[in-house]
């Protein structure tokens, strides 16, 4: 369980929070608890974690998805490379026949706008 005092550092956006919530996200071992997590970084700049964000969207939870939806909505401005790659694992997973009904909506509604 994710302890409140690490969400209250990270809406005071502590650094040493940002860390250790990184931290945990790499070595989680529940994964009940990365929606969580992923809520605490939104008190944080989303473009570090762009990659991070994308394949959360791709295939994470509903929870997880959602989540980092709005971490993506977060960021203002992203190119190069790093947004070329994330295009074109957005392209392929809307290719796929196993691609739920949710995630292709929340994809072509909410993710393909980011990217115009």
């Amino acid at each position: 369980m994710i302890e409140l005092k690490l969400l209250d550092l990270a809406e005071q956006q502590d650094p040493i929070a940002y860390d250790e919530i990184i931290n945990k996200i790499q070595n989680i071992e529940l994964k009940k608890d990365l929606s969580t997590l992923i809520y605490a970084l939104s008190y944080y700049p989303s473009e570090p974690i762009f990659e991070w964000i994308i394949d959360w969207i791709l295939s994470g939870s509903w929870e997880v998805a959602h989540q980092a939806c709005l971490l993506l909505d977060n960021i203002d401005e992203l190119s190069g490379q790093r947004v070329n790659c994330a295009w074109d694992k957005i392209q392929a997973a809307l290719k796929s026949t196993e691609l739920e009904d949710w995630r292709r909506n929340l994809i072509e509604n909410e993710v393909l706008v980011c990217f115009e």
